[in-house]
């Protein structure tokens, strides 16, 4: 993680495991659907053809439960030299082939499908880890990264940048995409250039981590 901006840890997630998440987002979506949840338990983004519910665990005690165990208490005191619990959030994209979390249409763009690094105030780096919970490859639109891009001094505290700039860097550095098999875990410096590629066909279901 040190050298790359990332590490790909393979199998993390049972299938009994990427069922369970399954069940719970598909139950949180239909309830934000019939509007049972306010608005201060689920932090919901929906677009054509995807959707992200973020905060899981404010609603869900088994989320909270999975996403403090060891490894990832380990993880966030290693990189915050404290204890902080992270962020759950489900993502679902579908090429309309797929109805399920009351969605409509086809995704076109995936929801941050622009260049962008993620900076928190007063950290250098900011930490996430990814959840495959379908197989992604490069038809379903697997999230980009652009490796060593985190401690480039001329961007300073830029945030968003141009594909044109991506485009670029992309000829100097390697490129890296994150695709995989299903219930495979990566972990990446989000402080390095990173966007969601476009969606082609099928779907892409995902679980992220925010530590």
């Amino acid at each position: 993680l040190k050298k790359k901006g990332y590490c790909h840890n393979d199998g993390y997630l049972t299938n009994k495991e990427i069922n369970f998440i399954d069940a719970i987002a598909k139950e949180a979506s239909q309830d934000a659907f019939n509007k049972n949840y306010s608005n201060s338990y689920l932090d919901i983004e929906k677009i054509e053809g995807s959707i992200k519910i973020k905060h899981l665990s404010n609603h869900f005690k088994e989320v909270k439960r999975f996403s403090s165990d060891n490894f990832f208490t380990f993880m966030s005191f290693i990189f915050n030299l404290n204890y902080f619990p992270p962020v759950e959030i489900f993502n679902f994209s579908s090429d309309g082939t797929k109805n399920d979390y009351n969605l409509n249409g086809k995704c076109i763009e995936n929801i941050a499908s622009h260049p962008h690094r993620d900076l928190k105030p007063g950290f250098k780096h900011y930490l996430k880890a990814v959840i495959l919970l379908d197989n992604v490859n490069e038809n379903n639109g697997p999230t980009k990264l652009i490796p060593n891009t985190s401690n480039m001094i001329d961007f300073g505290d830029k945030i968003d940048f141009t594909r044109e700039t991506a485009d670029k860097l992309i000829n100097e550095k390697s490129l890296k995409d994150f695709s995989g098999k299903k219930g495979d875990m990566i972990i990446f410096d989000s402080s390095n250039i990173h966007w969601a590629s476009n969606l082609n066909s099928g779907n892409r279901k995902l679980l992220w981590l925010y530590f």
